[in-house]
């Protein structure tokens, strides 16, 4: 008995002393931590009404000078000029380009149906925020692709983006160009 209530006065001294998970004081080795992402989320949503509105000024105004852009087939464009050059090209073949849109009825009923976005602070002290979402576009040609988007945009301290990495399947948007696709 004596035993008995050791033990259980021991576990509770434990128990006691452990931390609640949600405040957790966690260490990142490499100096990560996780950033409220709001404000960083506020300026890709602003990024994506530009590219849906065909405003290649309003999207360059997001972006730093020195910004680069890296998509999945391997292409880097670097700098506002390039990035102007190539939106020109992008929104000739693009009736509709939508962001945070196109998803499936099964989706919208598994209330899947919204971006998921992370904001992280990088060993470097650079913020970053990694978003998913789904793009919908509609051809000139009248052709309609959907498809998951991934991106991760790195912010500089002037809140403007000086890197973007995008991930997603480009074989049914380069099928849907009138002509050659601008991003190669």
């Amino acid at each position: 008995m004596k035993k008995l209530i050791i033990y259980i006065i021991l576990t509770m001294f434990i128990v006691a002393c452990e931390q609640p998970a949600n405040e957790c004081d966690c260490d990142d080795s490499l100096g990560r931590s996780l950033l409220d992402a709001e404000a960083m989320n506020d300026i890709a949503v602003s990024l994506g009404s530009a590219m849906s509105n065909k405003n290649g000024d309003a999207i360059l105004e997001l972006l730093s000078d020195d910004v680069v852009w890296n998509f999945p087939n391997k292409q880097t464009f670097t700098g506002k000029e390039q990035l102007g050059a190539l939106f020109t090209g992008i929104f000739d073949s693009w009736e509709v380009i939508e962001m945070d849109a196109g998803w499936t009825e099964e989706q919208k009923a598994a209330g899947q149906d919204q971006p998921i976005y992370l904001g992280v602070q990088g060993s470097d002290g650079a913020k970053y925020l990694l978003r998913w979402t789904m793009y919908h576009y509609k051809a000139t040609n009248g052709t309609e692709v959907t498809l998951p988007w991934h991106q991760v945009s790195r912010y500089n301290a002037e809140n403007k983006i000086d890197q973007i990495a995008t991930y997603y399947d480009r074989s049914e948007l380069t099928n849907a160009y009138n002509g050659s696709d601008p991003i190669k």
